[in-house]
């Protein structure tokens, strides 16, 4: 419905698509706010600031030097792990209630805006359905992030404290103190201590 490099270093705004994007969706997006309902390759491609939620499918390299921003993609497949780039940005699951709210309010506006078939089964069970959104941050705002979320994902990995690190890009794991800016559960904030301990870091 709207063709290749859409919002290509947009800096406000916010742009609301009752359907598809083409290639390059929002690449070098610093400010612009969207919701549309899929796209093609390199989607959020080097985008450093604005939100994206994408009610449908991301073609390949999605976040490929995405450094800041947020990304939220509804994936029902299951698929979006193959899709993404994963150098510099980390996904999950919706975990947290702020952000949780945050989808729904963007949702709801998309609902308004389109007359959206989709964004109405959506908002219509919602409580069911975000348990589909993947959340996608910049590694580098890990530990800037005004709302936190949680990092479970990296709880996840092996015991090789180069790949964690790695993964866990610039956030600032040396303390305790400063995982209060990136954990918000102290149920997390335990986990990653103790990944810590067995990582001797």
């Amino acid at each position: 419905i709207i063709g290749n490099t859409v919002l290509y270093g947009a800096t406000s705004g916010k742009l609301f698509a009752s359907g598809q994007a083409g290639e390059r969706f929002a690449v070098r997006n610093s400010g612009a706010r969207a919701v549309i309902e899929g796209c093609d390759s390199n989607g959020c491609e080097y985008m450093t600031g604005g939100n994206v939620l994408i009610l449908g499918d991301v073609g390949d390299n999605f976040a490929a030097g995405m450094t800041g921003g947020m990304a939220f993609v509804y994936d029902k497949k299951d698929e979006f792990s193959i899709k993404v780039n994963p150098n510099s940005v980390i996904w999950q699951r919706i975990e947290t209630d702020y952000w949780k709210d945050f989808v729904k309010k963007l949702v709801l506006m998309h609902s308004n805006e389109t007359n959206s078939e989709t964004s109405k089964l959506i908002i219509k069970n919602f409580d069911e359905e975000v348990k589909y959104f993947y959340q996608v941050c910049p590694k580098e705002m890990l530990n800037k992030l005004e709302n936190p979320k949680e990092v479970n994902n990296i709880l996840d990995l092996g015991t090789d404290s180069s790949e964690f690190l790695e993964q866990f890009g610039n956030a600032k794991i040396s303390s305790y103190d400063s995982m209060t800016e990136i954990c918000s559960s102290k149920e997390t904030k335990q986990l990653f201590l103790e990944k810590l301990k067995v990582l001797n870091l």
